[in-house]
């Protein structure tokens, strides 16, 4: 269908904005984020070039689970630079008195997402969200979790309440080494997975706790995951699993 154009450089993830739009995020190609879209299903393939995607020397989106999230028409990727872990995100960049944001041009802001970079072994992270209506001001918020996959576990997680504007960070952590992360709306629970083991938050990110087997469960069932889309986990050695719903309580 399409080859990425930029020599030796690779795909991170993919998403579908809409049926027909579908994005594609790329490493850092001369300073800047590389992302493409497609506007027919994937027939064609452009580069964006929007702007907001400009990148520091060395830094690099992550290839694993939640590497290139959606929350309704916005986008959102995180990044491991230098000194701190990025997250980009989409906004309608509007010129003054733009009165339609649907029909503004789309720009990336970058925040910084305050995980604990010092572990030189965090080799990723995940992100994961969900909105929802605001009783108090009519306005759809978006709840950000993001976990980390380090070898201690210590500062893996962090959520926020404003789509990325401000983080807090976990209360109670969840075990060390979670790639993947997502939200689970019929629950309303949070589940991490990672090659040690899964937890869950019905929280909201602030505290987790270990999903451990049930008696009749292999006792590694909830260990060697690395990616998630519930109900079903996959992991090494084409490892594949599927949640048992009626387990998962808040």
């Amino acid at each position: 269908m399409f080859t990425n154009p930029d020599d030796g450089s690779s795909f991170k993830g993919i998403r579908h904005v809409t049926g027909n739009q579908p994005y594609l995020l790329g490493d850092q190609v001369d300073g800047k984020i590389a992302m493409f879209y497609s506007s027919d299903g994937g027939g064609n393939w452009f580069s964006t070039d929007d702007p907001g995607l400009e990148a520091e020397k060395g830094e690099a989106p992550f290839s694993n689970n939640g590497s290139l999230i959606s929350v309704g028409p916005f986008l959102m990727f995180a990044t491991k630079g230098p000194a701190s872990f990025n997250l980009y995100q989409t906004y309608p960049n509007c010129g003054s008195g733009a009165q339609n944001a649907g029909g503004c041009p789309v720009a990336w802001s970058k925040t910084v997402v305050p995980l604990s970079i010092a572990n030189p072994d965090c080799i990723g992270l995940s992100i994961a969200a969900r909105s929802q209506l605001s009783m108090s001001t009519g306005n759809v918020q978006t709840m950000l979790v993001v976990v980390g996959a380090s070898s201690t576990g210590i500062g893996s997680a962090v959520m926020s309440r404003d789509g990325g504007k401000s983080w807090k960070p976990a209360i109670t952590g969840p075990g060390a080494s979670r790639f993947a992360v997502e939200y689970f709306r019929a629950q309303g629970l949070w589940i991490a997975v990672g090659p040690s083991g899964t937890d869950s938050s019905a929280d909201d990110g602030q505290r987790w706790h270990a999903l451990e087997p049930a008696p009749n469960e292999p006792k590694d069932a909830g260990q060697s995951w690395s990616a998630l889309s519930f109900p079903f986990v996959v992991g090494d050695k084409g490892r594949i699993g599927k949640f048992n719903v009626s387990s998962l309580k808040k």
